[in-house]
Order: C-alpha cells, then sequence, then structure tokens
C-alpha cells in the first residue's frame, strides 16, 4: 500500500532579507524539479471545468491530470482556482505579498473524474498563533521515491532551501491523517500545538525521521557535526550553509526501517521535547517509525 510522505522546512520569516523571493523559489523549483510532467501535461491537455473547484461534480476526463492553486490573506479562507498556467502567474504574484496560505495541488483523477491521491501538493502557511513563522511543506507519495532520481531531485529541493535560510527544522516522514505534526510531537501526551512548538523549535527539536534537519542552536548543543557522525546513527551528516546539520539517516528512503529510525531517536533524544508517551499502534502505518519512550530517559542537553 502506497503512503503519503510529508516533507516541512520551518524558519522564522524574519530571518529571510526577501521571504516573497523564497516563496516564488519554494513553489517554482517544487513544481519545475518534481511535477514537470504533470504540469506539462495539464497545459497541453483538455480545458478543464473552473467551476469544479466551487461544487462538487467531475473535474474532468478520467485519468487526465488535474490542479489547483489557492491563496488565502490575514487568516481568511484561501480563494481556490482550477490550475492553467495564467492561474500559476496569479499564484505567484500573490507570493510577493506573503500571505497567511498558499497551496498548488497536482492530481490524476479517477474513474470517475474526481482527484485521486495527489502526485504533488506544494504548501506554504502561517499559523495564526504565530504568524511570524513559516512552513514550507511539500507532500508526496512514498512510491515515487522508488525511482532514485525523483529521491535525488526531492534531496537537492529541499537542501537548497535549508541551506539557504538556516531553518529551525526540517524533516522528511509519513503524513499523520489530518494534522502537521511530526509523529514524535503526535506520540506526546498530549501533543505541543503549533503555538508551541514552532517558537521553541531551536530548543526543542520538533521530531526525528528519515531526513532531520537540525538547527544550529541545537547542533551546537549535541556536540556539533563530528559528535552526530560518531553516534553511527546518520548516513549522511553535512552542515548548512546558513547554520544548522543536515541529517540523514540512510542512503535511500527504502532502507529507513525502525531499527534506523531507534538509532536516530537515540542521537537526538537528548534534544527533543520529553514528556510521557501515547501507548503503541502497530496497525498505524504512518507511526511505524515512531519510538515509544521517553525521549527524557536518555537525558536532556
Amino acid at each position: 500500500m502506497d503512503h503519503m510522505l510529508v516533507c516541512e522546512i520551518d524558519v522564522e520569516l524574519a530571518r529571510l532579507d526577501d521571504a516573497a523571493a523564497r516563496l516564488v523559489w519554494w513553489f517554482q523549483e517544487s513544481v519545475g524539479q518534481l511535477a514537470a510532467a504533470a504540469r506539462q501535461e495539464i497545459e497541453s491537455g483538455p480545458k478543464l471545468p473552473p467551476e469544479a473547484i466551487r461544487r462538487p461534480m467531475p473535474c474532468g476526463p478520467p485519468g487526465v491530470m488535474w490542479g489547483f492553486v489557492s491563496v488565502g490573506h490575514d487568516g481568511k479562507p484561501a480563494k481556490p482556482r482550477v490550475y492553467t498556467a495564467k492561474n500559476m502567474q496569479w499564484l505567484l504574484g500573490e507570493l510577493a505579498k506573503v500571505p497567511t496560505s498558499a497551496k498548488l495541488q497536482f492530481s490524476p483523477l479517477d474513474t470517475t473524474g474526481y482527484p485521486d491521491d495527489p502526485t504533488i501538493s506544494v504548501e506554504f502557511r502561517r499559523e495564526d498563533a504565530c504568524p511570524d513563522w513559516g512552513r514550507l511543506i511539500l507532500h508526496t507519495m512514498q512510491s515515487q521515491l522508488a525511482d532514485p532520481a525523483y529521491q535525488a531531485r526531492l534531496l537537492a529541493v529541499l537542501r537548497d532551501l535549508a541551506d539557504d535560510i538556516g531553518p529551525s527544522f526540517g524533516y522528511i516522514d509519513h503524513t499523520l491523517a489530518g494534522i502537521l505534526q511530526t509523529g514524535h510531537e503526535a506520540n506526546l501526551m498530549p501533543g505541543p500545538l503549533p503555538r508551541t512548538f514552532l517558537p521553541e523549535s531551536r530548543t526543542y527539536l520538533r521530531g526525528y525521521s528519515w531526513l532531520t534537519i537540525c538547527p544550529q542552536d541545537i547542533a551546537d548543543r549535541l556536540g556539533g557535526p563530528e559528535a552526530l557522525r560518531a553516534t553511527g546513527a546518520f548516513a549522511n551528516v553535512v552542515p548548512l550553509r546558513n547554520g544548522g546539520l543536515w541529517l540523514l539517516a540512510t542512503p535511500d528512503f527504502a532502507d529507513y526501517d525502525y531499527p534506523a529510525a531507534e538509532r536516530v531517536w537515540r542521537a537526538l533524544a537528548p534534544a527533543l521535547r520529553p514528556g510521557p508517551v501515547a501507548p503503541p499502534e502497530p496497525d498505524d502505518p504512518t507511526l511505524q517509525h515512531v519510538v515509544r519512550q521517553d525521549a527524557a530517559t536518555l537525558g536532556a542537553t
């Protein structure tokens, strides 16, 4: 069974000398590197009914690629539009205003003409409780990472962004249904909300996963790159250009299993938010890489 993966990078907007330019880059580069064929299919395919974005109806012929873009300002509901080349330019123009939310999504249409699982979803959001923080989010299907070239392009997009902005956190892992917490946060009882975990993300590492981007403040407390390499938990430990560490657990996502996740957890536990954890849910594949143990048991830095 295929699963959705989430890729996220967080940063304080005040740290960016040109937030609008970074957002435009994020959307253009993500689509250009990871969904160029889907974009071309929509732009060269049959005209899709624009009214399908506003009411339940088939979005086009079965099997064709479909998409939408949306933008929200000042906490108001996002305004969606069916994807066209013109509406993509509208989205990029709105990003110059650093909106509250922005999203682009491509999905093939199923046999009834309704959107199936997305090929890609690219998003920017600012939480109402902490609007000074930006979350740059990308969703993709796990099956797509079976293509080594796609996996390499995905990591390259995230690495370029992380090098540029010095993030407070970043990761790739299974998407949790309906929430935007890491597996570690969802495992805590109670789990922290964005108003807590974003402002404190340079104090407590939000989580651990196949890819973990660790802010400089926490990397220093953990002993820096040499100390983390010495743990043996990571295939790749690389300092980021503007601060922080890029920590890749295994060369390939397919090799990231529970023992690998446990090694990463042990290496990073001193910087994770401590607290009691939820009981195991062995039938939930989205939590298969979550260690059910209070991080405080390994001490704090």
